[in-house]
């Protein structure tokens, strides 16, 4: 009976004690910036596109506003990747 109540101890204690540390190490730190640089390269990404770009109009997509939106997508390029 002792070995039971000791394994059972000591699982619920181990249960207990990981959901302790999950929950301390899950707040973000305010001071951590992430950064990530790919490779240098000298030219924009393969299909580069901007906002400002021009598209088809369509019935069917609002690009009101559009225009005025300062984004870009594509794959991940470097500084020195960007003019």
């Amino acid at each position: 009976m002792k070995k039971f109540l000791k394994i059972n101890l000591f699982a619920f204690l181990t249960i207990i004690l990981s959901f302790n540390y999950v929950v301390c190490y899950a707040t973000p730190i305010p001071d951590v910036k992430l950064t990530v640089d790919s490779p240098t390269a000298f030219e924009l990404p393969k299909y580069f596109r901007k906002s400002t770009d021009k598209i088809t109009p369509s019935e069917n997509i609002n690009l009101s506003g559009l225009d005025k939106l300062n984004i870009s997508g594509s794959g991940q390029f470097s500084k020195t990747g960007v003019p």
